[in-house]
């Protein structure tokens, strides 16, 4: 956990080598332990995609679909297919990214929207448009808007308040 984090840490940074070298010490320790957790080979699948390391993150998605995605956090989950969908656009499979990326979708309209749910519809609406159906994208595009902009609202009403409770903090500790 802590090496996961302190790739997370790294990757802020903007150190791809490093994080990666943080998530693979991770990986490294889990195969010590025979148990290998989801999202540490999920966030390192993630920072080889976005080294350009596609032979390392197709060998890696192999080992991720041969977990339970049914015992995986819908989060992570969502992730998942977001960081396939991202591979099968980049590898021209624009069905299989609009796939992908719907079923992305789904899974993210089950709770409030949140950034997950922006990026879902975003590669929803580029695979769509690979495949030439541009008024659907566009259509997809403005709900990107309407939820980004809710996202952004809820976000700052949640900042407001703990701004308040913060200030009568201060207050009573005054």
């Amino acid at each position: 956990a802590i090496l996961r984090s302190l790739g997370d840490l790294e990757a802020v940074l903007g150190n791809s080598e490093e994080q990666i070298n943080r998530f693979e010490s991770a990986i490294e320790l889990e195969t010590k332990s025979n148990y290998i957790r989801f999202t540490t080979q999920l966030f390192l699948a993630k920072a080889y995609f976005e080294d350009g390391q596609s032979d390392k993150v197709d060998s890696l998605i192999i080992e991720l679909n041969k977990h339970n995605l049914n015992r995986v956090q819908p989060p992570a989950r969502i992730d998942f297919y977001l960081l396939r969908a991202k591979a099968d656009l980049k590898g021209k499979n624009f069905n299989e990214a609009l796939f992908r990326s719907e079923e992305a979708v789904k899974l993210a309209k089950r709770s409030p929207p949140t950034p997950l749910l922006v990026d879902a519809y975003g590669l929803q609406a580029e695979a769509l448009s690979s495949l030439g159906d541009y008024e659907e994208a566009y259509n997809i595009t403005k709900t990107i808007n309407e939820t980004n902009n809710f996202v952004k609202e809820r976000a700052r009403i949640s900042e407001e308040a703990m701004g308040k409770v913060r200030f009568q903090m201060t207050a009573k500790n005054r």
